[in-house]
């Protein structure tokens, strides 16, 4: 579902920058909210609000995520109370979703490798990929990018004390925990790795280990057996 969703939002958030008037659109963080950035949001908001039905259901302890749609409930709802500031939303969910697709990939596959060789398979093929796109978008392309539009709203005097503040602590949790996923995602691909290097040495190992032990060719375990018992007869 949330590959589904991305695709969509992406390609809205993307027209609507290219067909923003202006050598700055990125300035409009503030902006009043067009019929069209509503539904954008609206929608978006919607699907934030199903995925915390889905978490409360299938809760696993993940309190960092959980924070996160806390965070993100406030701004988007913001957004939409206020009518203002859907450009600035189009910005996020173009960098939190555009990686969603190979996500959703990685995810399922993660869950249900264990024992299915094909579904392993899938996983090694996509931890790369999702792994370095993720780290370009979130940590080193998006953050300056966000990091510019929240400095945009923290100076926008028009908007009221408590819609800033909302803004800007979403803004600043949301990029410090991008980089707290980063960081987890970079140490579990280089664990993967080394498991991986692991397991292929230990299957070299054993194949050399099970050649040693075979009988050289032409020789007989038999004809072994009987030459070791004539020796045993000569010593004694």
């Amino acid at each position: 579902m949330a590959a589904i969703q991305a695709v969509p939002v992406c390609y809205w958030a993307a027209v609507e920058y290219w067909n923003t008037p202006g050598e700055d659109p990125l300035a409009l963080v503030g902006g009043a909210n067009t019929s069209w950035q509503s539904f954008v949001v609206g929608v978006q908001l919607g699907f934030t609000l199903v995925d915390c039905v889905y978490l409360y259901l299938h809760w696993e302890g993940d309190k960092l995520y959980a924070m996160h749609h806390v965070f993100v409930i406030l701004y988007e709802g913001s957004v939409v109370w206020l009518g203002r500031g859907a450009y600035s939303v189009l910005a996020f969910i173009f960098f939190a979703e555009v990686t969603s697709p190979v996500q959703q990939v990685w995810f399922i596959s993660r869950r249900l490798k264990k024992g299915r060789p094909g579904t392993e398979r899938v996983f090694n093929l996509t931890s790369p990929v999702y792994t370095v796109l993720y780290l370009l978008v979130r940590s080193v392309v998006g953050p300056p990018i966000l990091g510019y539009i929240t400095y945009r709203a923290a100076q926008d005097s028009t908007l009221p004390p408590a819609v800033r503040a909302i803004w800007v602590t979403s803004f600043v949790t949301g990029y410090l925990g991008s980089q707290a996923w980063s960081l987890m995602l970079a140490k579990g691909f280089l664990k993967h790795l080394a498991k991986r290097r692991a397991a292929r040495k230990g299957a070299s190992g054993a194949g050399k280990g099970s050649e040693a032990a075979a009988p050289a060719p032409g020789h007989n375990a038999a004809e072994g057996g009987a030459a070791r018992r004539k020796r045993k007869v000569r010593v004694e």
